[in-house]
């Protein structure tokens, strides 16, 4: 899992928990208000980036890249080579 929304907003706000390498975590919690600790998450690996708040959308889209390598690189080099053989990456 790279990335996951809730359905509801929490303080009525509507975020995404995004995996991270740990010291660009507190860099971007550094950075941003909209970007917190993991929500119910291991802290040391998730952010919750909150969609309305100042984290700019194409820093969203980064971050969603980079949630993806993150698990992307743990999985064993048959399955990442796999991955990236399919039609779907870029």
């Amino acid at each position: 899992m790279f990335a996951f929304a809730p359905l509801t907003p929490k303080c009525g706000n509507f975020f995404v928990n995004l995996k991270c390498e740990p010291d660009y975590a507190i860099e971007l919690r550094e950075k941003y208000a909209g970007v917190v600790k993991g929500y119910h998450m291991n802290a040391k690996y998730w952010n919750s980036v909150f969609i309305e708040k100042d984290v700019p959308d194409n820093i969203i889209k980064k971050l969603i890249d980079h949630s993806l390598e993150e698990v992307i690189k743990k999985l064993p080099k048959k399955s990442q080579q796999e991955y990236l053989n399919n039609d779907f990456v870029d």
